[in-house]
């Protein structure tokens, strides 16, 4: 055995019997990672090295409501202050120009390379999203997340194709059918 390997000094796995007779997807894909959650390490390495990963830093950012302007600054300031440099608001108001105020709050108060990105939560249509997001791109926002409805990748392709900003779909991906659907080129709706 390799002598720099990680060392185990116990486990326990607890089973778990989950009577699902038809399992919502979301649940499925709990339930398949149940097994590695339940497992009880007593080790000094991480289990990305147990697995025979390395151990990196992964960017992560805060995932924010939905707050005027003045709520924004005070949820970057916040989220600075517990170690993100990235954060994602809710948005979706009456005119864009709150949004941008959102997004232009949050980086007065936490700093100008703040990162952001912003969810519009499936709210615009495909004309709607294409105006916003091109509006918003003097912001340099790092994705704007779900314009349209979530299942109708065609429009997101629509969307992706008039704006530089980066189009993000994929939080609603419940099981496996939809990634290759996403996937494939062309016009495709649900």
């Amino acid at each position: 055995m390799d002598a720099s390997a990680p060392k185990i000094r116990s486990l326990r796995a607890t089973p778990v019997n989950v009577p699902l007779a038809r399992p919502h997807p979301t649940a499925s894909g709990v339930v398949g990672s149940a097994p590695l959650v339940l497992l009880d390490l007593e080790t000094d390495e991480g289990l990305s090295r147990l697995l025979g990963g390395a151990e990196k830093p992964i960017p992560a950012y805060h995932s924010l409501g939905m707050a005027v302007s003045e709520g924004a600054a005070q949820e970057a300031a916040e989220s600075i202050g517990l170690g993100f440099r990235c954060v994602k608001f809710k948005v979706g108001y009456s005119h864009v120009e709150q949004d941008r105020a959102v997004i232009r709050a949050a980086r007065r108060a936490a700093g100008e390379d703040l990162q952001v990105m912003v969810d519009y939560n499936q709210s615009l249509s495909v004309p709607e999203a294409i105006r916003r997001v091109q509006l918003l791109e003097e912001e340099a926002l790092v994705w704007v997340e779900e314009p349209t409805r979530a299942d109708d990748f065609a429009r997101h392709v629509r969307i992706a194709a008039q704006c530089r900003t980066s189009i993000q779909i994929g939080e609603n991906f419940w099981d496996h059918t939809i990634l290759p659907r996403a996937s494939r080129p062309g016009p495709q709706t649900s």
